[in-house]
C-alpha cells in the first residue's frame, strides 16, 4: 500500500524522464541536475513501493509498474497544463511572456507583420522569438524552450499538434552574370551540370528541394554541382545576385530585387511547401500563444496563403 501518497513534482519528472528517454535528457529539458532529477525518482520509487525505471546503457525505460504508473502521470500532467491554462484564460491574464521559435524563412518573411500585429493587441506580454533550422525549432518545442514553432515542412501528427498557416512557393533563381538571366523558363533536363549555392543540413527548404528534385530523377551533389553552402536564404540570395551560380529560394526572398535577380520557371518541376505551427503534443499552449495561433489560423482562412515580403 501506498503509505504517503504520490507527489506531484515527482510524478511530473518521472513523466519527463520516461518521455525523454533517459535521466541526463530529462535533466537538461526541465533546467535541473542529473543528481536532482535522480533524487525525485528515488523518492517516488519510494513511495509508488516499487521500482520503476530500467536504469542501462545511458538510457532509462520504465519497468512494468513504471508504464503503469507512466499511463497515469501523463495524463495528470497534461490535466494540470489544462487546468491552468483554463483558470488564466477564466481570470483574463494577458500579460507575461511568450516565447516562439521559427525556422528562418518563417521569421523572415512570414511571422514579422503577425507579432506587430500582435503587439498592438497585447502590449503587456513580452515576445521572444527564438530562430533556427527546422530541426532546432523542434527540438525547441520538445524540450519545452518554445511553446509554439513555425517551420516550413511538414511533420509527424503522432509527435505534434500541427497547423498549417501558409504555403511558401520555392523558384531557381539566378544573377546577372548567369547565362539564364535573360530567360523566363527553362526545362528540367537543361538542371543537370548546374552549378547550385544551398543552405546547410537541418534547412526545410534545402529538403523540400532535394525531394522534389529527386521526384525527378535529380540529386544536389550527383546531377547538380555544389558550389556554396551558406546559412541563410539573404546570404544565398546575395551569392547569386554577384556569382555565376543558381539557387532555389523561397519567392519572397527575391522579391524587390528583380533587377539583380530572375526568378525561373523550370518546367515540370513546381516546388512548394507548407509552413505549419508546431505545438507539442505532452503540454498545452498557454492563451497568448494560443491567441497569436488564431492570428495565423484567421489570416489562413479558407485558402492558403502565399507568403510575401514584410512590409
Amino acid at each position: 500500500m501506498i503509505g504517503s501518497g504520490l507527489d506531484l513534482r515527482h510524478l511530473e519528472i518521472f513523466a519527463r524522464v520516461v518521455q525523454e528517454g533517459g535521466i541526463t535528457q530529462a535533466a537538461k529539458s526541465l533546467g535541473l541536475t542529473q543528481p536532482t532529477v535522480s533524487g525525485h525518482i528515488r523518492s517516488l520509487e519510494t513511495e509508488a513501493g516499487a521500482v520503476l525505471l530500467h536504469r542501462g546503457g545511458g538510457r532509462a525505460r520504465p519497468t512494468a509498474a513504471g508504464d503503469l504508473l507512466w499511463r497515469y502521470a501523463r495524463q495528470i500532467c497534461e490535466q494540470k497544463a489544462q487546468a491552468q491554462t483554463e483558470l488564466e484564460r477564466f481570470l483574463g491574464l494577458h500579460q507575461g511572456d511568450l516565447t516562439i521559435g521559427a525556422s528562418t524563412t518563417p521569421a523572415t518573411y512570414f511571422l514579422p507583420p503577425f507579432l506587430a500585429a500582435f503587439a498592438r493587441a497585447q502590449p503587456a506580454i513580452r515576445v521572444e522569438l527564438q530562430v533556427g533550422d527546422s530541426r532546432e525549432i523542434l527540438d525547441a518545442v520538445d524540450h519545452g524552450k518554445v511553446e509554439l514553432g513555425i517551420i516550413g515542412d511538414e511533420v509527424d501528427p503522432e509527435r505534434y499538434r500541427a497547423t498549417r498557416v501558409a504555403v511558401d512557393r520555392i523558384v531557381l533563381a539566378v544573377g546577372k552574370a548567369h547565362p539564364w538571366f535573360a530567360r523566363s523558363t527553362v526545362k528540367l533536363a537543361e538542371l543537370g551540370g548546374q552549378t547550385l549555392v544551398i543552405r546547410g543540413e537541418g534547412s526545410a527548404t534545402l529538403s523540400t528541394v532535394d525531394q522534389a528534385l529527386a521526384s525527378a530523377g535529380l540529386k544536389v551533389g550527383r546531377d547538380l554541382k555544389v558550389a556554396l553552402r551558406l546559412p541563410t536564404n539573404d546570404a544565398i540570395r546575395e551569392a547569386v545576385a554577384r556569382g555565376d551560380a543558381a539557387a532555389f529560394l523561397p519567392q519572397c526572398c527575391i522579391a524587390g530585387r528583380e533587377q539583380d535577380l530572375k526568378a525561373l520557371e523550370v518546367a515540370g518541376l513546381s516546388v512548394e511547401r507548407p509552413f505549419t505551427a508546431v505545438q507539442s503534443l505532452s503540454r498545452e499552449i498557454g492563451p497568448s500563444a494560443r491567441q497569436l495561433l488564431a492570428m495565423l489560423e484567421s489570416a489562413n482562412g479558407r485558402k492558403q496563403p502565399r507568403v510575401t515580403p514584410p512590409a
